[in-house]
């Protein structure tokens, strides 16, 4: 399951990625690494918060340099609905 979410976590990233220093790409994956695990803790849960995985996106995606605001939001969104599919996915 943590694979799955690390997919979706870095999926769409590969250019802003790609552009950051080592030390910043580094720092990038250890809590994105770190951000899938919270997540993945959550989902173990009966119930599920929308809310505190796209907090935990935000979180996370808020290392990237010069991103705006609307663009973490949308993609913390985007990112927290698939998570959640997936979730839904392994239920059934």
């Amino acid at each position: 399951m943590r694979r799955d979410i690390e997919r979706v976590l870095e999926e769409d990233l590969d250019d802003i990625y790609r552009s950051l220093s080592e030390k910043q790409r580094q720092q990038f994956r250890i809590e994105g690494e770190q951000t899938a695990a919270k997540i993945e803790a959550l989902l173990k849960n009966v119930k599920v918060k929308l809310i505190e995985i796209i907090n935990l996106i935000t979180g996370w995606l808020k290392l990237l340099p010069g991103v705006n605001s609307f663009f973490l939001e949308q993609e913390a969104k985007i990112k927290a609905e698939k998570i959640l599919f997936l979730r839904k996915e392994e239920i059934m």
